[in-house]
Order: structure tokens, then sequence, then C-alpha cells
């Protein structure tokens, strides 16, 4: 039995008759009590606060809760566990904590009714019910490391509403900790070959010929296979669960990146059932999966040192000859790919739209609700130039030209730039900024363009599979482009017309400037913990610097220093929950503004 946190400079203060594990990882306390973290509690409120973490690759079997004794702690506090997901209380979990006689930076703790199995690659909340005025608790810029039962993703606390998270990954409030066992899993029972289908190719995608489950495979220098990433093989690595010795031997050979693409080429047409083998030598990795640019495995957990899975099947219909796996996020890696073919008819590939057949050209793209155009903000020839919504003028900067790419997607490039519209940072969630990027290939800079009715089309992201949308509505000048969840709404739906490229025209300064504002760039974006915040400008003064959320409460406020030139701020950003935010700055009568992603 051992603690999720096993302090060095502190001591553990475990519960009577159990044991605590070899002293393998360091609590550090970063800052201090409960005035550095700021929940909105008038005195005298309560809520819940603690650490999101996920489960490893084992089951994890808790038996105690435990709190941080901070200096001059002596109230009883309630712990327990939810379930991250539906934000559910998990059974048995509620339990009260007195902190009278404890030692500060010590853990106190509370045995559990019963010992509680949390699932494998699982996301729970531990929280402790916290009073304004109350025992001190530490801020969401506690740092912990956590053994490899589980990963701590961040801190929570309820907001009356929702659950809210604080810090990113090993941060946490409070802290809270909890002891357990390892609970050795079973060795998964292999699915039963897909029904109607028969084998058609197994890869070993870094190692020799193989057979595994009766079939032959083949090796890394199988025909009509390539990859993009990394190579590594690592024997050393005990399995779990353990599994045969082809199967062992194939696994702990991989390929690796934190955008691997597999490729296999010479496909027949068909309909095909996939498998992936993934597996981690080292520590967990969250990293989504996708199909031919078809998300079909988001937020994959990979498990502590050792652990391994079968993924799918996954379901696809292949008409070009080409199977292409993908990921992005966290390091994956793939050891196998395993695929059978449908033994019934496949899927006749669709009729294309007469439109779509000839829609290689240059065209102005207008928003259906607000008729107004795709737009590059100031007639911007940089990289990550924002995309818009403005009255249509006929200039460069709102003129399309639209390409296919193959596989039915196509790439799309402004007039005036010859840059690529591009879902920023390769992120797949919902309110990805659209900006203007080179064109590399990328799936985040390819889009399926498909009728929506009355003359109107969606496109879709091909690495998110997400829709264009105008953020919030929008019916005004300057509103930002995204992705977002298809649900036919006009402001998901474009209107293509055919331009020529007599029909373009230079764009005036007064229109520029018009558009400029404050010129305002950000990076990364989206952001986690810091953003770089760069204004061009040509006057000395100070800025006035607002973030505001979704519902328009103000975040954040800050006074910036500004001199002729470029200016560059790093804003710290550890205190903002995931998701979207609002930047205004202020300054020399002008207003620039820009929307900021916050993941975790």
């Amino acid at each position: 039995m051992e603690p999720l946190f096993i302090l060095n400079t502190f001591k553990t203060n475990t519960p009577a008759g159990q044991s605590v594990a070899a002293l393998r990882y360091v609590l550090t306390i970063l800052t201090g009590l409960a005035a550095m973290f700021n929940t909105g509690l008038a005195a005298g409120q309560s809520t819940w606060m603690g650490m999101k973490f996920t489960t490893g690759g084992t089951a994890v079997a808790v038996n105690a809760l435990g709190r941080i004794y901070a200096p001059n702690n002596s109230r009883t506090h309630q712990l327990k566990l939810v379930t991250a997901n539906d934000g559910k209380d998990v059974a048995g979990s509620l339990v009260s904590l007195a902190m009278t006689g404890g030692t500060v930076g010590e853990f106190k703790y509370v045995t559990l009714g019963s010992t509680i199995t949390l699932s494998p690659n699982t996301a729970y909340f531990l929280v402790s019910n916290e009073t304004q005025g109350g025992d001190s608790w530490y801020g969401a810029d506690s740092k912990v490391t956590t053994t490899d039962a589980a990963i701590c993703q961040g801190g929570v606390y309820w907001d009356g509403g929702g659950w809210i998270t604080a810090g990113g990954q090993g941060n946490a409030l409070v802290p809270v900790d909890f002891t357990y066992i390892s609970k050795a899993p079973e060795a998964p029972a292999q699915p039963d070959p897909p029904a109607n289908s028969a084998f058609y190719r197994g890869i070993n995608l870094n190692g020799s010929a193989v057979t595994i489950d009766g079939n032959q495979w083949e090796g890394s220098n199988a025909p009509n296979y390539s990859y993009s990433g990394y190579t590594f093989t690592d024997n050393n690595v005990t399995l779990n669960p353990a599994t045969d010795p082809s199967r062992t031997a194939m696994i702990r050979s991989s390929v690796y990146s934190k955008n691997l693409k597999l490729t296999l080429t010479s496909v027949p047409s068909g309909s095909y059932q996939i498998y992936l083998y993934v597996w981690e030598d080292n520590h967990s990795e969250a990293y989504n999966v996708y199909l031919d640019g078809k998300l079909v495995k988001q937020n994959h957990s990979s498990g502590a040192k050792g652990s391994w899975a079968k993924l799918g099947p996954y379901s696809i219909n292949i008409n070009d000859g080409t199977l292409e796996v993908t990921t992005t996020g966290g390091h994956a890696n793939l050891s196998g790919i395993e695929v059978w073919k449908s033994s019934t008819a496949p899927t006749p590939a669709p009729v294309p739209d007469p439109v779509t057949d000839v829609l290689s050209g240059s065209y102005k793209i207008t928003a259906r609700h607000s008729g107004k155009a795709l737009d590059v903000l100031g007639a911007s020839a940089d990289e990550d130039a924002e995309i818009i919504q403005w009255d249509y003028t006929g200039r460069d900067n709102q003129i399309w030209q639209i390409a296919s790419t193959g596989n039915g997607y196509y790439k799309i490039t402004s007039a005036n730039s010859d840059k690529a519209l591009t879902i920023e940072g390769n992120y797949a969630g919902n309110g990805g900024n659209l900006v203007q990027n080179t064109y590399t290939g990328s799936a985040n800079q390819q889009w399926k363009i498909e009728p929506a009715g009355n003359g109107y089309y969606k496109f879709t992201a091909r690495h998110s599979g997400k829709a264009l949308d105008v953020y919030g509505i929008s019916l005004t000048n300057g509103a930002g482009i995204v992705q977002w969840d298809y649900a036919a709404g006009t402001h998901q739906q474009w209107k293509l017309a055919s331009v020529t490229g007599t029909d373009a025209v230079p764009v005036p300064v007064d229109l520029v400037t018009e558009q400029m504002g404050l010129m305002l760039t950000l990076h990364p974006n989206p952001a986690d913990g810091h953003v770089i915040l760069t204004l061009d400008a040509i006057y000395y003064g100070d800025g006035k610097l607002t973030i505001t959320d979704e519902m328009g409460r103000v975040k954040m406020t800050q006074t910036l220093g500004v001199a002729p030139g470029k200016n560059t701020y790093t804003l710290y950003t550890y205190n903002l929950p995931t998701g979207i935010y609002f930047l205004k700055l202020q300054a020399d009568g002008k207003e620039g503004n820009k929307k900021l992603v916050i993941t975790r």
C-alpha cells in the first residue's frame, strides 16, 4: 500500500497498519496559502476543491483519502471521489477527516469503510470541502508528482454550477492524496475476428515478420507501407498485462511521434475493420487517433509504463487505394496494425454533387446567416494571421483559391498571401481558431466541402471532423471564424461564388487601417500555462489589457507599457480554467481583440 504522492522533504502520515513503499517521488509546495487562489467565495462560504487525476493502465484499489496539513489547521473536512465524465460521487468514498494534531507539510489520512476500486485509464476528481476563512490550504500552483498509479492533471473546484480546473498537469489545490494497492489486471481476451471478414494483412511496424493469433504478419519492410516518425525497441519493459511471446516482441518494437503518420497504399476498394496495437514504455501520454482524417479515438491515455492495448475495430470504406493512420497530441507508440476486409459488398462511393466536381478555382466565400465574406484580417500576408468575416469588397484578401488534395479533401489558399486556411495549433476541440499558414499538407489544412442544401456548403476540417463556424453566430464585421461541431446552423453554411483573377482589386490603406485597429498576435493558441502577446506599435504609452470569459466576466486585467516597434508580453494563464476567452487591448485610442483557447 502506498500514497499517490510520495513526499521526500516531508514525512508521510499513513493510517495505522499500512506500510509505505520506497520513497521515489517528491511533492513540492511552491507558494502560499488560500489567499494565493481566488475561488470567488465570500467569508464563511464553502466549496469542494482538490485535483483531477487519471488512472494508468492498472486498476487502483483505494483504501484511504488524505489532505495536507497547512499551518494552524484544526477543522474537520469531508473528502470524496468524483467520476470526472459524469460528475457523480464514487459510492462509499465520502469520509470525514479531523485535521487536529497534524504536522505542517504532512498528509493526514482517513481509512475508507471499504476498499474502492478505480477503473484503469479513467479520470476522477479527489476533493476536500474547504471554507473561506476556515482552515488554510495551498494554491493552484502547488506542484505535485505522482506514482505510476495515476497522473495529476491539475487542480479542480466546484463553482456552484460545475467543476472548474485550475493550473495544469502536476498542479493541485489543497493538495489531497490517497493510498492504494495496485491491482494487476487480467490479460485481456483477444477480440474475435470481425464477422463476415477475412484477414487482409498485419504489419509489425518496427520488427520482423511474425505470427499473431495464427495469422502471418509482415515486418517493417512490408511493401506499400510507410511511416513518418521515429523507431525504437525496448525489450526490458515488462508488459502489463503479460501476453504471448510473439505479441510481446511485436508490441515492444514500435514507431512513435507526437504527429505520427502510417500509410498503406494499393489497398483494394472495399470495407475494412482496423485494429491498432499501442503501448507505453515510459510515462502516460494522451493522444488522438485518426483514420483517413476522421477522429476514431479521442484523448487515449497510454497508461503506466508497460501498459498496452489493442484499439479497435474501427470501420472504414476505402475507394482511393490508401489507408492513413495519424495521431495528434502526446507521443504515441504504435507497434502493429491489423486489417480485416469485409466479405460483403463495399459501400459504393457517393455520387459527387455537380458543383463539387468543379470546385477547383477562385471563389468568394460568404456566411449564410450574415452575408459577410471570409476575410484575412488587415489583408495580412503573415503567418497565423486571423481569419474573420467582413463586408465583401472584392479585394484579394477575400478571394480564395480552392484546389483538390485527393481523398475528397481540398486546400483553400488566400489570393492575397497564397497561405492556406489552417486550424491554429492543430487543435481538435471546439473553438479552434482559423488562421492562414504556409501549406504543408497537414490534416488541419485540408477541408471536406459538402452540400448543405439550398446552394450552400459546409466545410469540415479533416483533422477534427468539425465544421467552419462564425463564432457566436455573430452578424458583425470582424467576428472570428472557428471550428465547431456541426449543428446545421446558418452560421456554419457558406455560399461559393466563382470569381476571376480580374475581379480582384488591391486593398486600400484605409480599409486595412479600419480592420486592423491594434494588430495583435497570440502564441501558442490554444495555450496552457502561458501565452505570448505581441503588439506592433508606433507610439509610447500604456495599454489596458482585459481578458473575459464567454459570459463576459472579467478574469484578468493588466496595464502594459507600450513603445514603438514590436512589443512582446508573457501572460500567465495557469489560473484560467479550460475554455474560450476574449482578450482586449486598448491603447492610443484604438482597440485590438483576440480569442484565446485554454486547454489542459
